[in-house]
């Protein structure tokens, strides 16, 4: 998959650890993190990297904030509109990754009102469940099981771990990476596979509406317009 753009876009609120899973995911300090402040400005600022042998473009989204929602979904909206079923497969997010941190119990409004909204447009959309060393194994079965039911069984839930780290109770080593490696070719032949069909019909539909066109006005119209080299579209 050689010069095969793939797009990734990392999502989520302000303090998730969105900035620290791409370093995890990707083997190096490519993002700045912080602790619970926004550490990206405004907007998604494109990463390139590679994956083996393919180029992969990582979309670190500006953290959601509380109060600013609105700006947020705005700024949201335009970063969509350049990756429209009208645009070419190359300039889609193939996979977009939602960063619901474990530690925070429960997924809120925001968080399901734009996973609904991603999803509503066609993108394929799994959620990583970010610090999830944060919990045990039964609070993560049922963390996971309040975002099923919120967003549909459908939705890829993965746990993950970002940072290694020592505590009181011992060591924790990241976890997780794999699967969300897993997830993301799942992601890539799952989006293709639900835009391509779409993107298709437009095509199809503008011919339809030439045709038509030329049914309407009649041969006799049209071919005079051939004849003087004319065209309508």
């Amino acid at each position: 998959m050689t010069n095969t753009n793939y797009n990734i876009a990392i999502i989520g609120q302000t303090g998730v650890g969105k900035s620290s899973l791409i370093n995890y995911l990707f083997g190096s300090e490519v993002a700045k993190s912080g602790i619970g402040r926004p550490v990206t400005t405004n907007g998604f600022h494109e990463i390139n990297h590679k994956i083996k042998d393919m180029s992969v473009k990582i979309y670190d989204s500006w953290g959601l904030e509380v109060g600013k929602e609105e700006q947020w979904l705005k700024e949201l909206n335009t970063e969509l509109k350049k990756r429209g079923i009208d645009k070419p497969a190359s300039d889609w997010f193939h996979s977009i990754f939602y960063c619901i941190a474990a530690s925070g119990g429960r997924i809120q409004d925001a968080d399901s009102k734009i996973v609904k909204k991603l999803i509503d447009e066609n993108y394929k959309v799994s959620i990583v469940l970010t610090k999830a060393d944060s919990l045990t194994e039964e609070e993560e079965a049922e963390f996971i099981q309040v975002i099923a039911h919120e967003l549909g069984n459908n939705i890829a839930i993965i746990p993950v771990c970002s940072e290694h780290k020592k505590t009181r109770g011992g060591e924790i080593i990241p976890f997780g990476k794999e699967i969300v490696e897993k997830q993301s070719l799942i992601d890539l032949v799952d989006s293709l596979v639900l835009r391509i069909p779409l993107y298709c019909k437009q095509d199809i539909f503008i011919f339809y509406i030439q045709w038509l066109i030329f049914l309407l006005i009649g041969n006799t119209m049209k071919n005079t317009m051939l004849r003087k080299g004319l065209t309508i579209f």
